[in-house]
Parts: C-alpha cells; sequence; structure tokens
C-alpha cells in the first residue's frame, strides 16, 4: 500500500469482527436492508516495513454499519434484470481521538479521528441471465461469472485528522461455483489522495452451507 507522501506499506492490516442483522427483505422486489456493526482492534495488524505505519494500526474503533441490496428482477426489461445494486455506509467512532501539538501540527498521541466509510458495485449476474432471463447457449464456465464495479469511499469526520478523503474504482469479474467463489479486481485511484498507481486484489470464499451444512454451516443460534 502507498500514498502520496508516505512510505510503502505491506503487512496484515488489523483484526476486525462484525455482526449483521436483516430487518427487512421484500422478496418480490429483490430488495433488503440490513444493519450491522464492525469491531476494529487496534495493535493487532502488522506496523508495516520500513517505517510506515498501516492505517489505524494503533488504535481501535466501533463501526456501526447499514446494507442495501437491490436486484433489478422485477424491471420488464430481460437484458436489465441481471444487474444487482448494493451498497453500505458506516461511521468509524474512535476510541482514542487524535490530539495534535498545537503550534506544530505534530501528533502527541497514537489516536485516530472519527471517519465516514461508504461503498457501492454494480453486478451482472450471467447466471441469473441463462436461468431465469434466456439461456444463450454459453458454457457452464461462463454462466458463472459477475462482472462487476465498486467504488470504495472515506471521509475523516473529525478533526484534527492525518487522514483525507479517497475514491477507489474496483473493475473485476466473479466466478462462483457450488462451494466457493474466487474475484479478481484492478484497483484504480480516484483521486490523489488515494495513490497514483493501479492494483490488483483477489478474493476467496467458502461456503460453509455448502461444504459442512450439518455442523460450521450452521447458524450460531443453531449450534447449542
Amino acid at each position: 500500500m502507498t500514498r502520496p507522501g508516505n512510505k510503502t506499506a505491506s503487512g496484515w492490516e488489523n483484526f476486525t469482527v462484525g455482526l449483521k442483522y436483516i430487518p427487512y427483505v421484500n422478496p418480490e422486489h429483490e430488495f433488503l436492508v440490513s444493519v450491522g456493526v464492525q469491531r476494529l482492534f487496534g495493535r493487532s495488524g502488522a506496523n508495516g516495513s520500513n517505517g510506515a505505519v498501516l492505517e489505524n494500526a494503533d488504535s481501535s474503533a466501533t463501526i456501526p454499519t447499514l446494507y442495501f441490496a437491490k436486484g433489478l428482477g422485477d424491471v420488464p426489461v430481460g437484458w436489465i434484470r441481471p444487474f444487482m445494486l448494493t451498497g453500505q455506509l458506516g461511521y468509524q467512532i474512535a476510541d482514542k481521538k487524535l490530539k495534535v501539538d498545537p503550534d506544530t501540527g505534530t501528533p502527541i498521541n497514537n489516536g485516530i479521528s472519527n471517519a465516514w466509510f461508504g461503498g457501492l458495485s454494480l453486478q451482472y449476474s450471467l447466471r441469473y441471465l441463462s436461468s431465469q432471463v434466456k439461456d444463450y447457449g454459453l458454457s457452464s464456465f461462463v454462466n458463472r461469472l459477475t462482472p462487476v464495479v465498486e467504488l470504495a469511499w472515506t471521509s475523516p469526520a473529525s478533526k484534527p485528522t492525518r487522514d483525507a478523503t479517497t475514491f477507489l474504482w474496483g473493475i473485476g469479474v466473479n466466478y462462483t461455483a457450488d462451494a466457493y467463489a474466487v474475484t479478481v479486481e484492478a484497483l484504480i485511484p480516484g483521486n490523489r489522495n488515494t495513490g497514483s498507481h493501479v492494483g490488483v486484489i483477489a478474493q476467496f470464499h467458502l461456503y460453509f452451507e455448502d461444504l459442512f451444512p450439518h455442523s460450521l454451516g450452521k447458524p450460531i443460534a443453531e449450534w447449542f
């Protein structure tokens, strides 16, 4: 990871856990809203290399978050129906607020500022196209692909702060199998504060409900 004026940082990010609850689902219109909270544990990740410090490396924070998802399967135009829009908006509440020297502006503690986090993604499911709209005779591999475009945004919400507003685009494709999914995306900075070079990210997900339907794949409430 690099930021303008900063050294390159590498290593694990801080450990984060989260809870999520879905209070509203509308199957007819393929729409849902969920709420959640994440807990970020300071000093649980790497401190970086070559003197660089990973973002939020020292301080803990709580992040209440709102999520939504809307499929376009209720639109009466066949080729539009496989589209889906998802988004989230979160507010980071720092355990320890950043303090700076009023004369020099130099930080005098290891606190962080409060911050806003947001994101949107637009996806197009070829599996939905072939199964719910029209089968064009594409291969099984192609029918498991979902092209995706994402935008992530962060902005400081309190002063003083060492952060700046950032925008990051992600453009890639997801492959979904029966028990796992793989996603590869190009990461493109949306402004100078975000960075100056294009990056790549890959994600691998296992579906425990398919791999271990009678143990780890069950809801936690059913374990007991």
